[in-house]
């Protein structure tokens, strides 16, 4: 019984310290925003992950457009990435380089391998990305407004991201949706208020002697050779992009258009505006 006992742990040891048995850590707050999600347009693709597990040696990330969350990958329909471009980075060396773009995958490179600490936000941006279209595609219905894919990320520390050279995991989700047509009419609005002015109130370089109502101007007794002033205030609210003209006419009198009359019929008041 000793004997077997001996062989069985010898048998689990080898199993621990086999370098094939490779366990990929899980990727943390991995997400892609879209600079445009409208179906088949090509746009720039943005990736952001945290760095699970640090160390030396990383040299390849991968990242496959899938139909599928998990397992297999099939590609989407209408998706490319043949003219994409590796347009910019954060917290990796420039080193890195795009060296497949193909078939929905695109993995860049760093062939001398880079070291990432755990907790390393990096942050990837392609540009050029066709975006998949929607009819029956990844959530397979028969919704036309909408679809959503997964992009399946993946760390390696060899140039072809490999079962056994995976480091690190993370599956995100993006959509695509339709243009959305917004129509509106605002229709025009126009106030117009007439409000009168105090005495002692200077307006346009006048200062009146008589206040005014909202529809009089009572200058009650004048004197021969002393000028008096009323004033009113005119309002304008709109929202025309046109604007807006305000004229003023003198209604008539007695027949006699343009004047303010007294009594007597000579005896008029001539008008004046400013």
């Amino acid at each position: 019984m000793k004997s077997i006992k001996f062989i069985a742990t010898l048998a689990l040891l080898a199993m621990l310290v086999n370098p094939g048995l490779v366990l990929a850590g899980q990727l943390k707050g991995a997400s892609v925003a879209l600079d445009d999600s409208q179906p088949s347009t090509s746009t720039g693709h943005d990736f952001a992950f945290t760095i699970a597990t640090g160390g030396e040696g990383l040299t390849a990330m991968k990242f496959s457009y899938c139909k599928e969350p998990s397992g297999g990958c099939t590609t989407p329909d209408a998706l490319t990435v043949a003219s994409a471009s590796f347009a910019s980075s954060s917290n990796i060396s420039d080193a890195w380089a795009l060296t497949t773009s193909a078939d929905g995958v695109l993995i860049i490179t760093n062939a001398a391998g880079e070291t990432l600490a755990q907790d390393t936000i990096v942050r990837t941006r392609f540009a050029g990305v066709t975006n998949s279209s929607i009819a029956a595609n990844c959530d397979d219905d028969a919704d036309t407004s909408s679809d959503s894919c997964y992009v399946q990320i993946q760390t390696c520390r060899d140039l072809t991201c490999t079962a056994g050279g995976i480091v690190d995991t993370a599956i995100v989700t993006y959509t695509v949706v339709n243009s959305i047509t917004v129509s509106a009419r605002v229709d025009p609005t126009f106030t117009f208020v007439v409000r009168g002015i105090g005495a002692s109130t200077t307006n346009n370089d006048i200062t009146t002697t008589r206040a005014s109502q909202a529809n009089t101007i009572p200058f009650g007794n004048l004197t021969v050779g002393t000028p008096a002033y009323a004033a009113h205030e005119l309002q304008v609210i709109t929202n025309t992009q046109g604007g807006y003209t305000v004229s003023m006419k003198m209604a008539a009198v007695d027949g006699v258009d343009g004047v303010m009359g007294g009594v007597y019929s000579e005896n008029n008041i001539d008008p004046f505006h400013r």
